[in-house]
């Protein structure tokens, strides 16, 4: 079984592109020029929500993960404010899918859904989707991978097991062709691969438009802007940093650490459009994550500048964005614990 990735979200960043590691790092809100604070609006779901665990846009349609009548992906219209297609059963067969998943967009008529368990990456046509017809228009496998994007000329980059670093960039057979060290320093040091994955948990986007790779540690808080040439080759051009996790405490007195229910989380997801990137911050002990303190979604521009932080109120754990920015939606708890989908209206910030 492979270690969860998916532990989650963000606290405090530090610009350390050209500063010294003695100056003092201050939290990644400071960061923000402006911080804002947006009311959420409830999504009127029509169907029983069971616990939806991922959520994705394409226009007028959600596309959200969920079990639900033993159906796994659920299409909901935005204009007509119904469910219009359950899709996907669980199982091993040619149309089923192996849980966990992954879903994304990248555009608004093709979803892509990775399943852990087999690596397998799979693009399909919406159109296609609420027809019926469940036969992928891309198929990949990306061995030892916990989670897949689609790059620029039909490769693929996932987080997992490699041995030179972080991330693998995978061509359209799914060989490997390609590693790239995004971790921060102190964990890439770490002597056992699977102590670097397990404590260098990384979300991560890619911007096609620029080139732009983004990537967020979970549990120590870095993030970090590569830009990608056309050889594959990444170069670090900014870096935000956080005051010292315990994590990377911990880690100068042994090599051998897990996280434990102390240890912040600081980010729990992160989506890119052609102009920003979007991380959700969470900033509370793994062991207290269910809080609604200090959740934001940072907002970035396509250079990975800070833009804005936005205050939530709400206890989010995954969300998503408008191919446009206008929207953001996101799967929240409510005070009972049950869960729902919001969206926040972003059409007169940007």
């Amino acid at each position: 079984m492979k270690p969860l990735k998916h532990f989650i979200t963000v606290t405090t960043i530090y610009v350390l592109c050209s500063c010294s590691t003695n100056e003092r790092r201050i939290s990644i809100i400071e960061q923000f020029p402006t911080i804002t604070e947006i009311s959420p609006l409830e999504i009127p779901v029509d169907s029983f929500l069971g616990k939806p665990y991922q959520i994705t846009n394409a226009g007028d349609k959600l596309i959200i993960a969920d079990i639900i009548d033993e159906k796994l992906i659920h299409i909901y219209d935005l204009k007509e404010q119904k469910t219009v297609k359950q899709l996907f059963s669980k199982g091993s067969g040619p149309n089923d899918l192996l849980l966990p998943i992954y879903i994304n967009t990248v555009d608004t008529s093709t979803i892509n859904i990775f399943q852990r368990q087999n690596s397998v990456y799979t693009e399909y046509h919406i159109s296609n989707l609420l027809q019926g017809d469940l036969n992928p228009i891309t198929k990949v496998t990306c061995s030892n991978s916990d989670d897949i994007k689609k790059i620029f000329n039909d490769k693929f980059i996932g987080n997992g097991f490699f041995k030179e670093g972080a991330l693998g960039v995978f061509n359209n057979e799914g060989v490997l062709i390609k590693e790239w060290n995004t971790y921060p320093d102190f964990i890439y040091k770490l002597p056992n691969p699977s102590s670097k994955f397990l404590l260098g948990q990384q979300y991560f986007e890619f911007n096609p438009q620029t080139h732009l790779l983004m990537t967020a540690s979970i549990f120590t808080g870095d993030i970090q802007v590569f830009n990608v040439n056309d050889q594959l080759e990444i170069t670090k051009i900014k870096e935000y940093k956080t005051p010292i996790s315990s994590i990377e405490r911990r880690i100068d007195n042994s090599n051998e650490i897990k996280p434990n229910a102390n240890d912040i989380v600081y980010y729990e997801d992160i989506a890119c459009t052609e102009h920003f990137f979007y991380i959700l911050y969470c900033g509370n002990p793994m062991g207290k994550k269910e809080t609604t303190e200090n959740n934001y979604i940072l907002q970035f521009d396509s250079t990975g500048t800070p833009i804005q932080a936005i205050k939530t109120n709400k206890r989010i754990f995954k969300f998503c964005v408008s191919h446009n920015d206008s929207t953001i939606y996101a799967i929240a708890l409510t005070e009972d614990l049950s869960h729902n989908i919001i969206k926040f209206d972003l059409s007169s910030k940007n």
